[in-house]
């Protein structure tokens, strides 16, 4: 019995998934992708630093109700801890300078349909999360809060798509 709890302790660690507040964030933004492509749901990518980073990204520092049950039902949670060197890697490749911000997806998991770099209020974030969790949103372009910095990910020949990127 002692075998089995140590063996259930040592997997847990090793899962892919964090759990905060009833919200399952995947790790691992490769296996993500392909879980959002399976299920046709956005990724929501919160980059941050440390444990629990993506309260980084809510200048309020913690996610409402409202928020966890959108993120939660709405799209796939994914979580980058820029603090890694594969997060510093995806933080770049996404063009967040201030290494946190939030990208989320179209349904396909090919488009950035929304880019921030740094943090938001956290009204803001329930208005995106309800603007691009809406089932009937097609994406056109990606939307920002942060103009110039989505200009040079998404025009002028970027040299690389952080949807494919791989870390």
């Amino acid at each position: 019995m002692t075998a089995l709890i140590a063996f259930l302790a040592v997997w847990s660690n090793m899962s892919p998934q964090i759990v905060h507040a009833g919200v399952k964030w995947e790790a691992d933004y490769h296996q993500a992708r392909e879980i959002g492509a399976r299920l046709q749901k956005p990724l929501a990518v919160f980059v941050g630093s440390g444990a629990d980073g993506w309260k980084q990204v809510v200048r309020e520092g913690s996610l409402s109700a409202e928020a966890r049950r959108q993120i939660s039902e709405r799209f796939v949670p994914v979580y980058v801890n820029a603090a890694t060197e594969s997060g510093q890697k995806l933080a770049e490749a996404f063009g967040l300078v201030n290494k946190r911000g939030l990208i989320i997806s179209d349904r396909t998991g090919g488009l950035m349909a929304f880019h921030h770099d740094g943090d938001l209020e956290l009204s803001d974030l329930v208005k995106h999360l309800n603007r691009f969790g809406d089932p009937d949103h097609i994406v056109i372009t990606t939307e920002s809060n942060d103009f110039p910095v989505t200009a040079n990910v998404v025009s002028a020949g970027a040299k690389v798509n952080p949807f494919a990127c791989q870390t």
